[in-house]
Order: C-alpha cells, then sequence, then structure tokens
C-alpha cells in the first residue's frame, strides 16, 4: 500500500453517500460526510470578470469522508460550520434533518497533512467542506492620496519606464597600478 494520498489537493465536486450527526473524539457536535469524488475543479475568470469552472471527471471514485467538528463554546465555530452546510445546500432547520444533504453534489477541497504519532512520516489526505466565497465591495480611489501622489512622483510618472536612470559615476578613471598609485 502506498504512502501518498490518492487524490491530488485542490477543489472536488463530490455525491454524497452518507451523511451523520455524531460526536467527536474529544466530545464535540460533528457532522460527518461520506462522499465519492466525482470530478476535480479549476476556475478562472473569464473577460467579465465572471468565474468559469472546469470540471474534470476523476479517473477512479473511492469513497472519502469530510467532517465538520462543532465547538459548542465557540461561537465562530458554530458560525463556519452553518456557513459550510449553507454552502453546500443544506436547507434544514433542524440538524435531525441532515440527511437531506444524503445524495446531492457537493463542493470539497482536499489537500494534504502529515501524519502524527505512530503515522509520522506518512501523508495522509484532509477533506473539507469550503467556506462560501466572501462578498466583495468595490474599491474606491481616494482623489486627495492620488494628488499627494502625483506630487511626490511628478518626474518619475514623466520617465519613460517610470523611474529615475542611475546617476553617473563622478569617480575618475585613471588607471592604477599594483601598488593603488596612478601611474
Amino acid at each position: 500500500m502506498s504512502n501518498a494520498p490518492h487524490y491530488a489537493e485542490g477543489a472536488y465536486m463530490g455525491d454524497v453517500t452518507d451523511v451523520a450527526v455524531g460526536e467527536s473524539k474529544n466530545g464535540h457536535p460533528m457532522v460527518t460526510i461520506k462522499f465519492l469524488p466525482v470530478s476535480s475543479v479549476s476556475s478562472y475568470l473569464d473577460d467579465d470578470g465572471q468565474v468559469v469552472a472546469n470540471l474534470t471527471p476523476t479517473q477512479r471514485q473511492y469513497e472519502r469522508t469530510a467532517r465538520i467538528v462543532i465547538k459548542a463554546d465557540d461561537e465562530r465555530s458554530l458560525e463556519f460550520a452553518m456557513l459550510k452546510l449553507r454552502a453546500a445546500g443544506w436547507e434544514g432547520e433542524s440538524f435531525r434533518e441532515i440527511d437531506s444533504l444524503r445524495g446531492s453534489q457537493i463542493n470539497l477541497t482536499c489537500s494534504h497533512e502529515e501524519g502524527t504519532g505512530a503515522y509520522a512520516g506518512k501523508l495522509f489526505e484532509r477533506w473539507e467542506l469550503p467556506l462560501p466565497p466572501r462578498k466583495s465591495e468595490p474599491l474606491e480611489s481616494d482623489n486627495s492620496v492620488a494628488r499627494k501622489l502625483d506630487a511626490l512622483f511628478g518626474k518619475a510618472l514623466k520617465l519613460p519606464n517610470g523611474a529615475p536612470k542611475a546617476a553617473a559615476s563622478t569617480t575618475p578613471t585613471t588607471p592604477v597600478d599594483d601598488d593603488g598609485l596612478p601611474f
């Protein structure tokens, strides 16, 4: 058996085969999702700035598991868990309805991690549900700062390459003998 992960790091689409709510080893609530990675996802921005996703079917599908551990006393943990589940398409109002994800196709990410303890030196796949993309506010330029920059860099802006040429050396180029004295 190989020590290397089967799937490369990156984004994937996966078919959910099973899902359940349980507890982690540390006693925290956890959502466990079993899935088959069906395609890798690569994306780029088109000429209009829209994200275009390319799906490449995986050669073989091996069942994998992703877990969302929820630390009940950690507000961010709760928020991130809900963001991930909602981005995966779960619309339930109770975790007793989590099985509604079964049969759906979800976005996942695969990363590689070093094992610890008895598994030190081995590389493992770590599968996670990604957070949804953040909303982005358009940037606005401050004209007063632009005027200050124009004043500071006015000369450089007018040069062809945008940077002043290096100053010529003012040291005379008199030949010197081995003792450091001019001829």
